[in-house]
């Protein structure tokens, strides 16, 4: 007996059931690729975060968290001034 044959020989109630979890079954596999998609923008947005881009994100990194805006300059200022030959 097929499938089909099967589902035929069912009652109503069950062929109606049988009907509605397919499409909940669809739905939630649509669900799941939007999901999947998602995921795979953040996994791409936190690589971005984590790789270095800017000149100053190495010299935040080593003056930490609690460094201020003046800290960076004069850290930057340090850093041009050795890279410029006399």
């Amino acid at each position: 007996m097929s499938r089909k044959e099967y589902i035929d020989k069912l009652p109503r109630r069950q062929q109606k059931q049988l009907e509605e979890a397919e499409r909940q079954n669809s739905a939630a596999l649509k669900a799941n690729e939007v999901i999947k998609n998602l995921n795979n923008d953040l996994k791409q947005v936190t690589q971005d975060i984590r790789t270095p881009t800017t000149p100053g994100w190495r010299r935040s990194q080593q003056l930490g968290a609690c460094a201020s805006k003046a800290d960076l300059e004069a850290k930057t200022e340090a850093r041009s001034n050795q890279s410029t030959p006399t």
